[in-house]
């Protein structure tokens, strides 16, 4: 299916029957019942730390409410690019480790401790590793992802965007809502919430969530792990919120999200003929002949955050955050893909500890002159040890060195100061800038440990791997470094109003990305790095308008962006030989496209929306080695995992029942193109284009009080690669997959 008729298909449809007329039924994407509003439903965000109208805000925005999630069936940080444009996401090894791109920028780093340019927020809070950064979707507020370089107000690694998860706040009414659901492969979830108001002044809610699932690969190895990708997710939140008056609001929540179960298994794929090195053939999607190799991703993670807003005088406003998270994480799996001999085991222990205080003054007069500025400082301690040891008995060398070991730890301090401006020169016309200065530093020590012959020394579940006797330390290695990063960066732009609801605007800024220190994994020091800041200078042009009495609404943009010293990850050979990871600053890279976003009610009772995103990012200077130290260059090559094309769609409508109840129909559809893996772009692995759909039915009666769905995901039964690796042995390249065929049945009530 090509990508723009998921979008203009859908619309020209349906550009038959629009309808100009005010009256009756016009639901939203998240409306639960019949609703008199002539348009489409108000969205509110923050993404300029300010509350605004969505169609107003001068950047690339996408937002989904609580009840969007719901119908689209998001549970995720992991599903958001279903219907974000230009945007894609991958999970190599499991849901604890997700990687996110936008407009062609993210990290190719999976080792434990890597940093992103995309930079997740839960509750205005930056988190500060890839760790543990899966994001469960209960009892939420809104997402909002904001696509480019955020260098002002939003102030870490932002060269490439940022997710912003905002929960649900006490609420001063008493209120309880829950939902559950099952479905095949043992597919199962529950969720609710009970808010009380305590005092007159104070309101406390509690939220809990779960998900799992058993196995749906078959494993024919008899004595090999038979719980692939099988899992528990288990957490809850508890937040209190304190109005005394209309001047102030305490806010304080703890949470808690703790993750047990298996990792994803790899398929091994031969990359010329029907066999791999050891003679074994491709399986079947969902089958795999995996030896008795460990299978297991466990993380927890907890959070404390304590908010003020204080309003002065009604004309500033202090906002104070403070928060506390923790981060640990135990993974392991077999690197091979599910065959029949044991080759490679693959071990991540990692723990992240960070400390964020921000404060924040923003003006609260509605004249024409506003501005905001404050404070951020971020603290992160981290350890981490990644194991790959090789299986004596498959290479038959019992001098050779069966693993290395190198356990590391980090420490980063971080300072900035920031200040932003809007003032309008004309009732239609409004400039903006900002500053920011940044100001970083960070310590790094590792030590290199050898271990001959291969024991199964971690046991896997051992957070101490250095206590195997067969450890041996190769003093040589030792690092003990630190370095120093800082940057001033800018944003300005215009915003121009032809009307209420149509309007254009065009922005320059800088995106930065502080440095930071690669974690070699082999054998050789020469993998260790210190990468110097990535930073973006890019442009955006872009337009929001509403038409028909708000029943169309129609944004679009288009980017420029440029970066110097972007931070990627090399998994070298270029052709052949062991595995070998290497991150380092690429010199240059160019990044051009744009996206277009619609969503439009034809006619009473109907919604239609969709999205088309197109991005050429390329490396223009970008000089690296093989394994083997021969130079290469990758200038020309794509940026890996970004497709080209990306494109959404969605259409809904409500079925009014005699007595009062209705039928909620819901089907959406994603295309993500074709896209390299790797930096060096060798079809090894190569992930095909795709598209893959899901529906959903929903009963709600007359009251609203509770709803009962059908779904489905993956209508189609796509059987479909995310990503891969190759192993430069074995003539064998790895994938791993999305979720077949998924559906079931769900309930949700409310009091």
């Amino acid at each position: 299916m090509k990508p723009a008729l998921l979008v203009s298909g859908l619309a020209a449809g349906a550009s038959l029957f629009l309808a100009d007329h005010a009256a009756g039924q016009a639901p939203g994407l998240s409306a639960a019942s019949a609703q008199t509003a002539p348009g489409l439903e108000e969205v509110i965000v923050t993404a300029e730390k300010r509350p605004e109208n969505i169609q107003t805000v001068p950047i690339s925005i996408v937002a989904f409410s609580a009840g969007d999630l719901r119908q689209l069936g998001m549970t995720e940080g992991f599903d958001l690019a279903n219907q974000v444009p230009n945007m894609n996401v991958d999970a190599p090894v499991a849901d604890s480790n997700v990687r996110y791109f936008i407009r062609g920028v993210g990290t190719q780093d999976f080792n434990t401790l890597a940093t992103s340019p995309i930079a997740l927020y839960i509750d205005d809070v930056y988190l500060g590793s890839t760790i543990a950064n899966s994001v469960n979707f209960y009892d939420m507020q809104r997402v909002e992802v904001l696509l480019g370089p955020q260098g002002t107000l939003w102030g870490k690694n932002t060269t490439g965007g940022a997710i912003n998860f905002i929960s649900a706040h006490p609420t001063h009414t008493l209120a309880a809502s829950g939902s559950a659901g099952y479905g095949n492969h043992g597919e199962r979830f529950a969720e609710g919430m009970v808010n009380v108001p305590l005092t007159a002044t104070l309101a406390a809610r509690a939220a809990f969530t779960y998900s799992g699932r058993d196995a749906w690969i078959r494993n024919l190895a008899p004595d090999g792990p038979h719980n692939l990708d099988a899992f528990n997710k288990a957490g809850g939140r508890l937040s209190l919120e304190w109005t005394p008056d209309d001047t102030v609001t305490a806010y304080l929540k703890g949470e808690y999200l703790k993750r047990t179960g298996s990792t994803i298994t790899g398929y091994m794929v031969p990359l010329s003929g029907p066999t791999d090195a050891f003679g074994n053939p491709a399986l079947p999607f969902g089958v795999v002949n995996q030896a008795g190799g460990p299978s297991s991703d466990d993380f927890a993670t907890w959070d404390v955050l304590a908010r003020l807003d204080l309003s002065i005088r009604n004309v500033l406003e202090l906002t104070s955050i403070s928060a506390w998270r923790n981060a640990e994480r135990i993974h392991e799996y077999e690197l091979n893909g599910g065959t029949p001999a044991l080759l490679i085991n693959q071990a991540f222990f990692g723990n992240h500890d960070q400390f964020t205080q921000e404060l924040r003054l923003t003006s609260e007069n509605p004249g024409p002159f506003r501005w905001q500025g404050g404070l951020l400082y971020y603290f992160a301690r981290e350890t981490a040890t990644t194991a790959v040891p090789f299986n004596e008995t498959a290479f038959s060398a019992p001098a050779y060195i069966t693993d290395d070991l190198w356990p590391e730890s980090r420490k980063f301090n971080s300072g900035s100061v920031f200040g932003g401006i809007e003032y309008d020169l004309t009732p239609r016309l409004t400039a903006k800038g900002g500053l920011r200065y940044n100001d970083d530093e960070g310590s790094y020590r590792a030590m290199h440990y050898a271990v001959h012959p291969y024991s199964n020394y971690l046991n896997y579940l051992n957070p101490d791997p250095l206590a195997d006797p067969n450890s041996v330390l190769v003093p040589p290695d030792t690092i003990d470094t630190g370095a120093h990063w800082s940057k001033l960066t800018w944003d300005a732009g215009l915003r121009y109003h032809f009307s209420a609801d149509k309007m254009v605007y065009v922005n320059g800024s800088t995106g930065y990305r502080q440095g930071t220190f690669s974690s070699p994994s082999g054998s050789s020091v020469d993998q260790f790095r210190v990468l110097q800041p990535e930073t973006n200078l890019a442009f955006e042009i872009g337009a929001k308008t509403s038409w028909f009495r708000n029943r169309l609404q129609v944004s679009a943009a288009a980017f420029s962006y440029d970066y110097t010293n972007m931070q990627v990850f090399v998994l070298q050979p270029i052709a052949a030989g062991s595995p070998l990871s290497i991150e380092s600053n690429a010199g240059k890279a160019t990044d051009r496209g744009g996206e277009i976003e619609l969503k439009l009610l034809p006619a009473d009772r109907w919604l239609i929306s969709g999205a088309l995103g197109y991005v050429h990012a390329i490396f223009t200077e970008f000089d690296t080695e093989t394994s083997a130290g021969v130079p290469v260059s990758l200038a020309g090559n794509r940026l890996p995992r970004q497709p080209q094309w990306t494109a959404s769609s969605l259409l809904e409508y409500r079925w009014p029942l005699a007595n009062g109840a209705s039928v909620l129909l819901h089907t959406d559809w994603n295309y993500r193109g074709d896209y390299y893996v790797n930096a060096d772009n060798l079809h090894n692995p190569y992930i095909p284009r795709r598209t893959v759909g899901n529906v959903r039915a929903a009963y709600t009666p007359s009251n609203d009080r509770w709803e009962l769905a059908l779904w489905a995901q993956n209508v189609t039964d796509k059987h479909y690669p995310m990503g891969g690796y190759r192993l430069g042995f074995a003539n064998s390249q790895i994938f791993y997959f999305g979720d077949p065929l998924t559906y079931g049945i769900s309930a949700t009530i409310s009091f």
